[in-house]
């Protein structure tokens, strides 16, 4: 109202009002006053005089202000507007604010409050009226923050990636080359960052960036000035962050915390003026995520949790919060422990419905949470930028699909929140066979906190009605195990240890009939595993090796030589080992007392034959 009596003694000496002047005098006008306290949004101004009622006209004295955002009414701006550099389109953020009541001569100023969903008490700007008498007043221009997104002209700061899918090696610390860019107002080139991953297998790729008055170093600081405009751009998926130097000379300028889906409101005398930020995509996509500035990192670095720090949200693989049953498919239930899990796959048939459930947590509450992904049939590694199909859900935009293959007829999204649980019910139809395939879940908050838990081979879809092949059962196929060890025996073979370990279907599993092929051709045992049926179920083949011919006992117990286990080079040798084996053959006879004694000495050669 102050504003209000000020403009009343103003229109008193510009205008000198008619109406006013001859009807009432203007000190009784004043003393009338208080009746317009409940009508100041009315056009008209009731006066009471004498017992009479007159109707005064005040131009513009008492006409409510309006805000206007640059994009229109109930318009969507984009976390990255306001970025600087050579790869952007210069961009603002604008609000006009018109109130022919406080017009004036000499350039009124105004202060507008600014605030978002993240941020309800918000931030104000001191606005400037564009031109002599106009009324109107815009804001420089405004940017999105994480936290307040402010930083000194000598600070630093640690920037960075939490992308797990760039770990190459689990067992080393990485680094990224140039993934990172940083420009400024001051210096619009930029410069690129290497990051370096904060231990082995953590996937978060980090670097100090230094804020400086001097000139850019590259791969260290990037030059500012006060009232600059930092922007920081993930390369791998063109996440884009700002701030804003300071101290900042510039009033009608402002940096907003605020995350991805939120409201923006202009407040000014009573009027508010909505804007949407969920323009483009959020944050996170196509891999990875921007370590925002102003994350405390303390927990990723290796240090304890503190009060102000949060997790991103969780399918139970959390640290600090575990339970079970994270993960459903088809109402199976499978408890997701580590950050990556390996499950038992799950075979969806063409035609049914395929039902994924996800319980979701988040230690700040269910409805912090503010983008579920599942990514699957990758091009390439498992990784979301390597999956070609996706299925989203968005808490400003609701259910998003991207299915270039048509592998699916039918999807639908279904979210209840349950305490600090987001249950999240994901409904496909397959319409195409897919071979096998790992999950990776991807989750967010309002915040931008992002976790990945990549769920190896999870689903595979098939043709319920596509006929199995069958292969007919050769007629060299044994399903008798000692049958089979005496043909191979017979033809000079080991046993090989696939016969060792396992002789029948016992030992296999009841439901299978075990026969092995014997290519006695290729020196080739396989092993066949086929249903009651005689329809193939999987082979084994292992090679077949030919014995090593060993000597041969005799009945008496002694060897018998052939001639290609002897020397015949070593004829000398080959006479002593034959009288050798004479001298046990003749000892052996004498003790059994089947000759005499005389025909062991001529056998012997001690006695003269007759």
């Amino acid at each position: 109202m102050e504003n209000f009596h000020k403009q009343l003694q103003i229109e008193k000496k510009r205008r000198n009002t008619s109406l006013g002047r001859s009807i009432l005098g203007w000190e009784n006008f004043k003393k009338v006053q208080f009746s317009c306290k409940k009508m100041k949004n009315l056009n008209i101004l009731l006066l009471v005089l004498c017992g009479g009622i007159f109707f005064a006209t005040v131009p513009h004295a008492l006409a409510q202000p309006t805000i206007t955002w640059d994009c229109g009414s109930f318009c969507s701006h984009s976390l990255s507007d306001g970025a600087v550099g050579s790869f952007f389109s210069p961009t603002t953020s604008q609000f006009t604010v018109s109130d022919p009541s406080l017009a004036s001569p000499t350039l009124n100023h105004i202060i507008v409050l600014v605030n978002s969903t993240t941020d309800p008490s918000g931030i104000t700007l001191n606005l400037t009226e564009t031109a002599p008498n106009s009324g109107m007043y815009t804001n420089t221009n405004l940017i999105f923050t994480n936290g307040t997104g402010t930083f000194g002209v000598s600070s630093s700061q640690t920037i960075g990636i939490n992308n797990p899918s760039l770990i190459t090696d689990a067992t080393k610390v990485e680094t990224l080359v140039g993934d990172v860019m940083v420009f400024s107002t001051t210096d619009t080139t930029g410069i690129s960052m290497n990051l370096t991953e904060t231990g082995p297998g953590t996937g978060i790729f980090t670097a100090t960036l230094q804020f400086t008055s001097g000139p850019s170093v590259n791969g260290k600081s990037i030059s500012v000035q006060a009232g600059d405009t930092v922007t920081i751009m993930d390369f791998l998926n063109f996440d884009v962050t700002n701030e804003l130097v300071t101290p900042n000379p510039d009033p009608a300028f402002g940096a907003l915390p605020s995350s991805y889906g939120d409201e923006v409101d202009a407040v000014f005398d009573g009027v508010k003026a909505p804007m949407y930020l969920n323009a483009g995509s959020a944050p996170g996509g196509g891999g990875g995520g921007l370590i925002r500035p102003s994350t405390v990192l303390d927990l990723a670095l290796g240090g304890g949790k503190s009060a102000d720090t949060f997790d991103p949200p969780s399918i139970g693989n959390d640290y600090y919060y575990r339970f079970g049953g994270g993960v459903t498919i088809n109402n199976k239930p499978f408890t997701i422990a580590n950050y990556s899990t390996t499950i038992l796959q799950q075979v969806l048939d063409i035609g049914k419905p395929a039902k994924f459930g996800f319980k979701i947590f988040d230690e700040r509450g269910a409805y912090t949470i503010s983008d579920v992904v599942m990514y699957f049939h990758f091009k390439g590694d498992p990784s979301p930028q390597n999956a070609d199909t996706w299925i989203s859900w968005d808490r400003s935009r609701g259910p998003l699909t991207h299915d270039p293959n048509g592998i699916f007829s039918a999807t639908s999204i279904n979210t209840t929140i349950s305490g600090k649980y987001l249950l999240a019910n994901f409904t496909m139809v397959p319409q195409k066979t897919m071979p096998d395939s790992s999950l990776i879940m991807r989750m967010w908050d309002d915040k931008l906190a992002m976790g990945d838990v990549p769920i190896w081979g999870a689903i595979v879809i098939v043709d319920p009605n596509a006929p199995v092949p069958v292969k007919k059962v050769p007629d060299n196929q044994y399903g008798d195990y000692v049958t089979l060890e005496n043909i191979l025996g017979r033809d000079g073979y080991d046993i090989p240890l696939m016969l060792n370990k396992m002789h029948s279907l016992a030992d296999i599993y009841t439901s299978l009939e075990i026969n092995w092929v014997y290519d006695k051709g290729v020196d080739k045992l396989t092993m066949v595993e086929s249903d009651k049926s005689g329809n193939l179920m999987g082979e084994l083949v292992c090679n077949l090796t030919k014995k090593i011919v060993q000597p041969k006992v005799t009945d008496h117990g002694y060897f018998l030589f052939t001639t290609k286990q002897l020397n015949r080079q070593d004829v000398q040798g080959e006479e002593a080992a034959k009288l050798a084996e004479a001298d046990k053959a003749l000892k052996l006879v004498q003790s059994l007392g089947l000759v005499r004694q005389n025909n062991f000495d001529i056998l012997n050669g001690t006695m003269p034959r007759t």
